[in-house]
């Protein structure tokens, strides 16, 4: 069996990176799921993949199990069970040093930033690639003109005269679908955070078909093309940069469109036939 350990699955990102690649291996024919604390489901996205509680599986498992985990917190504690570590790489920072410096673990990585920063270590790995749900590609809904959406748990909203030309969205406390709703309204999408590992919020929105104005992010570079399908901006100059481009609505309707065919690279259905790919070469036979 291979159970994914993941923390309590709150609204972050690599809940849900963790949630989707356990249910593509598990229509791939792997025996998958998932294991949380107290085994809590996610409440704001759907998912048909088995939830267990790991206190109850943390004392059962063998050398015939397998663990991929991705908080690097849950290292020394899995690496006393006894089944084979599968570590999925969803960030960068000195935490996971000690994990690329044992060789009992396999590592696989998400996206490019990732992959080089593996790589500096001597350390093989394979990367499974990263998707975003269906939910939120763009089917032709109505825009409306001047409004942006933006997370404020990402970070705070910069205070300028140009932004307050904007009708802006705030998504909160919200579930997958109503997100996406909001993304397919919205002209543009205001990303807040400058300390990303990927950003999936900005790629969604991108889907969605909104101009995407967002700060520089740490793996975000691999998709987010300034000039060609968003506008990478400093925090404080954001409200400039969305008041320049909204003045010219060829530009926007250019970007826009480029946007949805730089995010088509990362459905669902892109990353499904890149497992396939991986498992027909035997690259993810060490889950087997």
């Amino acid at each position: 069996m291979i159970y994914y350990f993941l923390p309590e699955p709150t609204i972050h990102g690599g809940i849900k990176v963790g949630f989707q690649f356990a249910e593509m291996l598990r229509q791939l024919g792997f025996g998958v799921v998932v294991a949380t604390p107290n085994g809590s489901a996610p409440q704001w996205f759907a998912s048909q993949v088995p939830v267990v509680s790991r206190e109850n599986v943390l004392s059962k498992l063998t050398t015939k199990d397998r663990i991929i985990f991705s908080l690097p917190h849950d290292y020394e504690g899995l690496k006393k069970t006894a089944a084979k570590l599968v570590f999925h790489c969803q960030g960068t920072d000195e935490l996971i040093t000690p994990i690329l410096f044992d060789d009992s673990v396999e590592i696989l990585t998400c996206w490019k930033q990732a992959d080089d920063f593996v790589s500096e270590f001597g350390r093989e790995y394979k990367n499974v690639g990263i998707s975003i749900s269906k939910t939120f590609f763009y089917s032709g809904e109505l825009k409306q003109p001047s409004t942006f959406a933006f997370m404020p748990r990402r970070g705070s909203l910069p205070r300028s005269e140009e932004l307050s030309r904007f009708e802006m969205r705030e998504i909160q406390k919200m579930n997958e679908n109503q997100v996406s709703e909001v993304l397919k309204k919205a002209s543009g999408f205001l990303a807040l955070s400058e300390n990303e590992w990927f950003g999936l919020p900005a790629l969604e929105a991108m889907a969605a078909g909104c101009l995407v104005v967002s700060p520089k992010t740490i793996g975000g570079g691999e998709y987010l093309k300034d000039g060609k399908n968003c506008f990478v901006e400093s925090l404080e100059n954001l409200g400039q940069r969305m008041a320049e481009v909204l003045g010219d609505e060829a530009q926007f309707d250019l970007i826009r469109q480029e946007a949805i065919k730089t995010s088509y690279e990362y459905h669902p259905r892109a990353q499904f036939q890149h497992l396939q790919q991986l498992i027909a070469g035997g690259s993810l036979r060490f889950l087997a």
